[in-house]
């Protein structure tokens, strides 16, 4: 749910942005934008923690069952919003606008019919590819050491995606070309992983993380002074667009987050009665549409 309050926020602030306010006022709300650019990370994370701990031991053998569900929880209301917004609200659209069938096709399938529906169609991605995230989990199940390892691994290919994407697209010669890269599933991968991973080992993790709460707090400081200098050095007017989530500075912004929200979780957990957990990402998810298509219907909604 504090994912969904980011993605509110975000919108909010969007909203205001687009009434040109003062250079003050400009940087002072680009620092809480700052601030709460972690939703869709989040909303990955939490679905991959939630589904983990709702499949354990799961392999390809219940896939069909659980996308069959899926269909009905995530598809198809993405479908039709998508309608909606194609067929209805059609100045929303994103990059390009649809003048025949093959272009009407072109943005439904990869989330251009809203500013947010991007974030549904890069988070089904995740869905389909569910048995690798089951297979992930019993793979490193009883061996944190390659945990570790694989978790390194991926942070380590996403900072060269990232770092890619920042030299070539982000205002990059590819930007026009290759803009649907930012839905791409890699580009989220690390906080899928870190989600499956959270859930294997949390009687390990969660230890952890409460024991070093306060430097995660410096951390995250530290983290949020270089991402927001790094926003605000493009100059003015203050951009929104300016503060993706595909920087390599984010990732770790990010991860930094996700692990503070984690630990005031854990211990919020501890007062609370038995059967609530973590991460409700996977049942938030079908709140994105609803809870901004006030804000995306006046044009705005950057998250």
């Amino acid at each position: 749910m504090m994912a969904v309050f980011a993605v509110i926020i975000q919108s909010v602030i969007s909203f205001v942005m687009n009434t040109n306010p003062p250079i003050g006022q400009q940087f002072f709300f680009g620092g809480i934008y700052e601030t709460v650019k972690f939703s869709a990370p989040a909303f990955i994370f939490g679905i991959l923690y939630s589904t983990t701990r709702t499949h354990p031991q799961a392999s390809i053998l219940e896939y069909p069952q659980f996308i069959h569900n899926r269909w009905h929880i995530l598809f198809v209301p993405t479908i039709w919003w998508t309608f909606i917004y194609l067929l209805f609200l059609p100045q929303l659209q994103q990059h390009y606008h649809y003048h025949n069938w093959q272009g009407f096709c072109w943005q439904f399938i990869n989330g251009n019919a809203a500013p947010h529906l991007w974030y549904n169609t890069m988070m089904l991605q995740f869905i389909i590819l569910m048995p690798l995230f089951w297979w992930l989990a019993r793979l490193v199940t009883h061996h944190p050491y390659r945990a570790i390892s694989i978790f390194c691994g991926i942070l380590l290919l996403e900072g060269v995606w990232f770092y890619s994407y920042d030299l070539q697209i982000f205002h990059g010669p590819l930007k026009e070309q290759f803009y649907f890269f930012d839905r791409l599933f890699v580009s989220f991968l690390i906080y899928a992983v870190a989600g499956t991973l959270l859930w294997q080992f949390r009687s390990q993790a969660a230890p952890f993380l409460m024991r070093h709460w306060l430097m995660q707090v410096i951390l995250w400081l530290i983290l949020f002074y270089i991402v927001t200098i790094n926003f605000f050095s493009y100059g003015l007017p203050v951009k929104l667009t300016n503060a993706p989530y595909y920087l390599p500075s984010m990732i770790f912004y990010n991860l930094a987050t996700i692990s503070l929200i984690a630990t005031l979780m854990l211990n919020f957990q501890k007062t609370t009665i038995n059967g609530y957990h973590l991460f409700t990402g996977l049942h938030s998810t079908p709140i994105v549409p609803t809870s901004v298509m006030f804000f995306c219907s006046i044009g705005v909604g950057n998250y």
